[in-house]
């Protein structure tokens, strides 16, 4: 039997105008099966009143085998001549089944609450977290080698790579990546690829035991660019920017509980209160500053200096987006889930994308626009400790 098809709805036309002609074509073929086998019939009935058989050896045999019993007619088809059914089989030649095929029934939906996996077997939402978490890179924790491994890279990209168009944006082949080393106080070669750098910065910040923004320096600045100048946050702000009301942290939050005021995270992060409003007391009241001051204070002096390199190189490629063309909300998208450690299967994680990558900008923006006081602390702050 052939295999049915159904016709699309903008050929439905179009097969309505074929339906008579198939018809009597398909008609006028069960006709001609159903003569050959009325006819094979009445042959072997004249072969069987003719009298006597010869003797022979084909007859011998013949005698021995089953008679042939005839093809019964085939029905004729359903709705024939001008019918409506847009289902056909392909005609056969011989006396088989020549009736219109039906379409196959479908397939049985999926248990409700899961998704279609692969090779259509469901997959829960707990096997798709737990394939992400083993598709993680191991972590690896921080010690000076690692933050040497980026410094490096940041350097390098300030000496050779601020030329660079779409930096962060392109993605490095993984082996030249993983083979980017270097020793501990030496540089990178100059003929080092800009974008194998930056590949280079990523994974080692993404693969790092804990983000390089801890998560009280998040939640401050959320809770502080929430605050706003009138004193409105969460719910009660415009609803437009961050607020203290969504998830405060890269793994996702629940708001409903954990908002804490902009004065009791900035105490809980170990940063100084600001001194005139959010980010408008100079570099002192900025978020950078504030947020330069939190990982001091809690992950110290050298992981500091790793996140002012960073931000300044940042603001420097923003400072000259006409060649580099990316801007603060490009390089903030392209690192902000590196940098923070974004959870992708987190209950707000869409939510919390939005977050991090919103404060990621703040630092970008503040780093361009104090860039020489930031190029002072960072003088302050060597990574490099003899």
């Amino acid at each position: 039997m052939g295999t049915g098809f159904i016709a699309r709805p903008e050929a439905m036309n179009v097969f309505i105008q074929m339906q008579p002609e198939a018809s009597a074509a398909l008609n006028r073929n069960l006709a001609a099966a159903a003569a050959r086998a009325r006819g094979g019939g009445a042959g072997e009935a004249g072969a069987g009143a003719g009298g006597v058989h010869s003797p022979t050896r084909q007859g011998r045999a013949d005698a021995g085998r089953p008679a042939r019993q005839p093809a019964p007619p085939p029905s004729p088809p359903s709705g024939g001549g001008g019918g409506g059914c847009l289902c056909f089989s392909s005609p056969k030649d011989d006396a088989g089944d020549l009736r219109p095929s039906r379409s196959s029934p479908p397939p049985p939906p999926l248990p409700t609450g899961t998704g279609g996996g692969t090779g259509g077997r469901p997959v829960s939402n707990a096997s798709a977290a737990a394939s992400a978490v083993a598709a993680e890179p191991p972590r690896v924790p921080w010690s000076p080698d690692v933050e040497w491994q980026i410094v490096a890279c940041v350097e390098l990209l300030q000496r050779e790579g601020l030329d660079e168009p779409n930096l962060f944006a392109v993605s490095a082949v993984d082996a030249h990546v993983r083979r980017l080393r270097v020793r501990r106080g030496a540089p990178l070669p100059a003929a080092t690829d800009p974008h194998v750098a930056t590949g280079a910065i990523k994974a080692h910040i993404r693969a790092a035991e804990t983000p390089l923004v801890p998560a009280p320096a998040l939640q401050a600045y959320i809770a502080a660019a929430g605050a706003g100048p009138a004193g409105a946050r969460g719910s009660g702000g415009s609803g437009g920017g961050v607020g203290a009301g969504a998830p405060l942290t890269p793994g996702g939050m629940n708001p409903s509980t954990d908002s804490p005021s902009a004065a009791a995270a900035s105490a809980a992060a170990g940063i100084p209160p600001a001194t005139g409003g959010a980010g408008g007391g100079g570099w002192k009241g900025s978020h950078l500053a504030r947020t330069l001051a939190a990982i001091e204070a809690t992950e110290g002096s050298t992981r500091a200096g790793v996140f002012g390199r960073l931000m300044l190189l940042l603001g420097r490629i923003t400072a000259r987006v006409e060649v580099s063309r990316m801007n603060a909300h490009c390089l903030a998208k392209c690192i902000a889930p590196s940098l923070l450690h974004w959870d992708a299967v987190s209950t707000f994680s869409l939510l919390t994308l939005g977050k991090i990558t919103a404060f990621v900008m703040a630092m970008v923006e503040e780093a361009r626009l104090y860039d020489e006081l930031l190029g002072v602390y960072c003088e302050e702050h060597p990574v490099l400790v003899q």
